[in-house]
C-alpha cells in the first residue's frame, strides 16, 4: 500500500528517508533527494532552497510511488530513467545494467593508453555495450574516433542508440547486434568492455536491487565468472590490430584467473592493471603481441 507523505518539502524528505530506512535501502537521504528531485524536476540542492514549499498533490502522489517501489528494491536510477556516468547524463532503464562507477575506469584506461594516438583512423570495438556509457563517452572524447558498439540484446541496443543521438555522437557508432566476435569482421585499435563476469553460484548473495531487477544476460557468466570473459580472451587477437589493445573490466578477485588465461593464449603483452576507487584490480589492459 502506498501510503502519502504530508507537509512541505523537507517533511517530505524526511518522511521518504525513513521509509526507506525501514526498507533497507542504504544512504537512504541521498536516494530520497533523487527521487524528489526528479518528480519536482530540480537538482539535489534545491530543494533545499524550498524547503518550507508544499508540494502538490499530484506530485505528492508521484514521490509516495517512487519511494515505495525504492523501497521494495526497485533501483532508484531505474526509477528515476536517467544516472550519471563519466560526468554524461545516460538514460537509463531495465533494457540494460546500469552504468556504475568502476566502470568509467574502462575509459579512463583508454583514454590514456590511447596518449596521442586520437587520430583519423582510429578504430574502437566494444563489446556488450548495454546503455551504451563506454562507446558513447569514448565518441564524446575521441572526436575522430570510428566505433562500433555490439550486443546480443537488441533492447539494449536501441537504448544504447537513444544515448548516442542525446549526446550528439550517433553518426561516430554503429550499433550492431552481435554474440561477442560473431558477427565483427574487421581488426580495431582497442577493444572495450564490461561484460557479464557475475558466477551463477552467487545469484543468491546478490543484491536484490541488482538480481531482481538488472537483466541476467549481462550479469551472469557460468559457474565460474569467467565464461564470457575466457571467450573474448581467446578471440580479440584475430580482431586487433598489430599492438593493438584489449581493455576489459573484470570481477572482484578475478585478476589471477584472468592474467593466466592471458598468458596461456600467448597472445598478449605482460597486462597492466587500473584499480577501482577501493584500490582493488578491476580493468584489464594488454597489447596485441
Amino acid at each position: 500500500m502506498t501510503v502519502l507523505f504530508s507537509g512541505p518539502v523537507l517533511d517530505q524528505l524526511n518522511a521518504a528517508t525513513n521509509t526507506l530506512k525501514k526498507g533497507g535501502v542504504p544512504n537512504a537521504r541521498w536516494h530520497a533527494e533523487l527521487l524528489l528531485g526528479s518528480v519536482l524536476e530540480l537538482a539535489r540542492h534545491e530543494l533545499y532552497l524550498q524547503a518550507t514549499d508544499e508540494l502538490p498533490v499530484s506530485a505528492m502522489v508521484r514521490f509516495a510511488d517512487v519511494v515505495a517501489r525504492r523501497s521494495r528494491g526497485e533501483p532508484t536510477q531505474y526509477l528515476i530513467g536517467s544516472t550519471e556516468f563519466h560526468g554524461l547524463h545516460f538514460k537509463c532503464d531495465r533494457r540494460a545494467l546500469i552504468p556504475r562507477p568502476e566502470t568509467e575506469h574502462v575509459v579512463e584506461a583508454a583514454l590514456w593508453r590511447l596518449g596521442e594516438n586520437r587520430g583519423t583512423g582510429l578504430k574502437i570495438l566494444e563489446l556488450g555495450t548495454g546503455s551504451g556509457c563506454i562507446a558513447v563517452t569514448l565518441a564524446v572524447h575521441l572526436p575522430e574516433a570510428e566505433i562500433l558498439a555490439t550486443d546480443i540484446s537488441s533492447a539494449a541496443l536501441e537504448l544504447a542508440s537513444e544515448n548516442a543521438q542525446h549526446h550528439r555522437v550517433d553518426d561516430r557508432i554503429e550499433f550492431r547486434r552481435s554474440d561477442l566476435f560473431d558477427d565483427v569482421i574487421d581488426q580495431y585499435d582497442v577493444r572495450v568492455a564490461n561484460l557479464p563476469y557475475v558466477s551463477s553460484l552467487d545469484r543468491k548473495s546478490l543484491q536484490r536491487e541488482i538480481r531482481d531487477w538488472e537483466p541476467e544476460d549481462a550479469l551472469f557468466a557460468g559457474p565460474d565468472g569467467l565464461a564470457v570473459l575466457r571467450a573474448t580472451l581467446e578471440s580479440a587477437p584475430a580482431h586487433l590490430r598489430d599492438g593493438g589493445q584489449i581493455i576489459l573490466e573484470i570481477g572482484l578477485g578475478q585478476d589471477s584467473e584472468v592474467e593466466q588465461l592471458a598468458e596461456r593464449s600467448g597472445r598478449y603483452s605482460r597486462p597492466e592493471w587500473r584499480n577501482d576507487y577501493q584500490g582493488t584490480r578491476r580493468v584489464f589492459c594488454a597489447h596485441k603481441v
